[in-house]
């Protein structure tokens, strides 16, 4: 386990939202951003697509002088990349755990302390798809767990996930329950089309189109 402590919404900020870094995903959420206090998912079969979102919006936080956790599940944090988007890295709080379970009670002790705005879980799915069979459940617990602690905290965790991930059904429907937003992303070339699938803020199915910034 490794730790390091390392253009405008449309929308007036609020205490209760983080904008995305990207005008039109603000819209389409509906409220501006971000919800404080929530799950939010980025689902996406290109890792591209789900990092970059996951990264600008870590950027537009720390901008407004938030601070931003970086659940690093797979070790695959492109520090380069995120200085592209904007992301101060010396800033970033960064832990890269070996285990689901670590994973999820690392963020709920960061969540609640209180001092963190976003904490990004970064392929958490993968991992679980790794671990040992009795594992989904006792995810699909620590979720519960999290989840509780970030609706007292106002943080908002921020998963991203790749579709048939072979996660479990445990843990799939457990984050679809619990998260207050989904959003089911599709890259296009340089563009990624996102849908928001699930939305307790609005009405759902909205759509965005964003442009990604390349790697390297």
């Amino acid at each position: 386990m490794h730790h390091q402590l390392n253009t405008a919404s449309p929308y007036k900020p609020t205490s209760d939202v983080l904008p995305t870094g990207h005008p039109q995903l603000d819209v389409a959420l509906g409220v501006g951003g971000l919800a404080r206090g929530r799950f939010v998912e980025f689902q996406s079969s290109s890792p591209l697509a789900n990092i970059s979102l996951a990264l600008r919006a870590a950027a537009e936080t720390q901008a407004r002088g938030g601070v931003v956790a970086f659940i690093d599940a797979q070790h695959t944090l492109d520090v380069a990349h995120a200085r592209s988007l904007g992301v101060r890295i010396e800033e970033l709080l960064i832990s890269q755990p070996d285990d689901p379970l670590m994973a999820l009670e690392i963020a709920r002790h960061i969540s609640r302390s209180g001092a963190v705005d976003l904490i990004i879980m970064e392929s958490l799915g993968a991992m679980v798809a790794a671990a040992p069979p009795e594992r989904p459940r006792a995810v699909s617990e620590a979720l519960r767990g999290l989840w509780y602690s970030a609706s007292r905290s106002r943080t908002c965790i921020l998963f991203t996930t790749t579709p048939h991930a072979g996660i479990g059904d445990g843990m799939s429907t457990t984050l679809r329950y619990l998260s207050s937003v989904r959003c089911l992303v599709t890259r296009v070339g340089s563009h990624a089309l996102i849908k928001v699938g699930k939305n307790q803020f609005a009405p759902a199915f909205a759509e965005a189109a964003i442009e990604l910034q390349p790697l390297g």
